[in-house]
């Protein structure tokens, strides 16, 4: 579970009957939440129900209105990281800004910056794009960005965060249209994005007057935004609201369109993590991984899949299926986190490097990674002699040509 809790100006401060007390910088509102079903007793409450600057009241007819008990601004700014976001309360209890979002930032930001490649060349669409968190997000990240939304308010409100986080020289194109109508001009265009979000609505409508139902028109939606999908995407991200959209009905969505096009699902049970107590060279922060590998080529190129860190995936290989006499020496002490080992629960990989000239892939018989199959702790540990790149480009051509690949 990824949680929004590097705030400093917003916090959730209580929760009890069906609404909400927070503070958004120095203001504290009360909004009405559906999914709060609990109650909190008056002796466990917090003191700051009493001191609440405004409370939306919702009305039995529809709709609502704020109600004051001090005087507040029309508008003010609160922060996120280097982000700066206008908020004002609205109609329908809403402020401008959902912080929850925080963690979907900061979880693509880190995938743009470490993507590798050059700042404004990861072309990242935002649909249903509101007020422009995921945007600001994206493109202090470094990359370009498209924003879509049906409503004008909205976009200019975006344009105008922007201003506030110094953002406004950077490629962001603002779209005031229908998204689906908006997707599919692309596709037409042959435009192409290496990330897309969408945080849509459960019902609204475009500036036509188009109708969206997100359980009639998401589906159709995401097989769309395939077609504007780069051949090689960072990320793909949906948010969904709605108490009719369960996981498994998101789950089966995604089966049956990105997974289709890009891959299969992965589940990871916990029997299948493996930990690294000191993390792998280059990666120290990175702790659990898991082993991705192809049944149907036990000798070939496996992934050692970070799951700290989805864009972090090494190529790995069993040294005896290039080297059948890889023994490499390894100190006992270096080999005590692990706990005992044993023949029988002893595995060994090392790292394949994967140049952009194919004819000269070498593996890293210096630094192999050992594993307690049983314990499912490894370690990546430098041993004595052993070559750094050791080229196995033949040995690779020679095995498929025998395969009849």
């Amino acid at each position: 579970m990824f949680l929004s809790d590097k705030w400093k100006d917003y916090e959730l401060l209580d929760a009890s009957d069906g609404e909400k007390l927070e503070r958004w910088g120095d203001v504290i509102l009360l909004r009405p939440d559906p999914q709060i079903v609990w109650t909190v007793s008056e002796a466990d409450k917090s003191k700051l129900w009493r001191a609440a600057d405004a409370r939306y009241d919702r009305s039995h007819t529809g709709g609502g209105s704020w109600k004051t008990f001090k005087k507040l601004p029309k508008s003010w700014t609160i922060g996120y990281r280097e982000l700066k976001f206008g908020i004002k309360p609205m109609g329908f209890k809403h402020t401008g800004l959902f912080p929850e979002q925080a963690a979907n930032w900061d979880w693509f930001s880190d995938i743009i910056k470490n993507s590798g490649r050059p700042k404004n060349e990861v072309n990242v669409l935002n649909l249903f794009a509101y007020t422009g968190g995921a945007t600001m997000a994206a493109s202090a990240a470094g990359a370009s960005v498209c924003h879509v939304d049906a409503a004008k308010g909205m976009v200019t409100w975006a344009k105008e965060n922007a201003v506030l986080s110094g953002l406004d020289e950077r490629p962001i194109r603002y779209i005031v249209d229908d998204v689906k109508k908006f997707v599919e001009r692309e596709f037409r265009r042959g435009r192409k994005y290496d990330g897309i979000i969408m945080d849509p609505p459960s019902y609204g409508r475009g500036p036509g007057g188009e109708v969206w139902k997100i359980e009639n028109e998401l589906f159709g939606l995401i097989e769309s935004c395939l077609n504007v999908m780069s051949d090689n995407p960072l990320f793909f991200l949906v948010n969904s609201y709605t108490t009719g959209m369960s996981g498994n009905v998101m789950s089966n969505i995604y089966k049956l369109t990105l997974c289709k096009k890009f891959g299969g699902e992965i589940d990871i049970d916990d029997e299948k993590i493996i930990t690294f107590e000191n993390g792998i060279i280059g990666f120290p922060d990175l702790k659990r991984f898991t082993l991705i590998f192809n049944e149907e080529k036990k000798g070939g190129i496996s992934w050692m899949q970070s799951l700290d860190e989805p864009v972090v995936a090494l190529p790995v290989m069993n040294p005896l299926a290039i080297k059948e006499d890889y023994n490499p020496m390894v100190e006992d002490e270096l080999l005590k986190p692990l706990g005992e080992m044993t023949p029988e629960n002893t595995f060994v990989l090392v790292t394949v490097t994967v140049p952009e000239d194919i004819k000269k892939i070498t593996v890293n018989l210096k630094a192999p990674i050992v594993i307690n199959v049983a314990e499912r702790k490894a370690a990546q540990i430098i041993v004595e002699g052993g070559e750094v790149k050791y080229p196995i480009y033949e040995m690779i051509k020679s095995g498929m040509e025998k395969a009849g690949e």
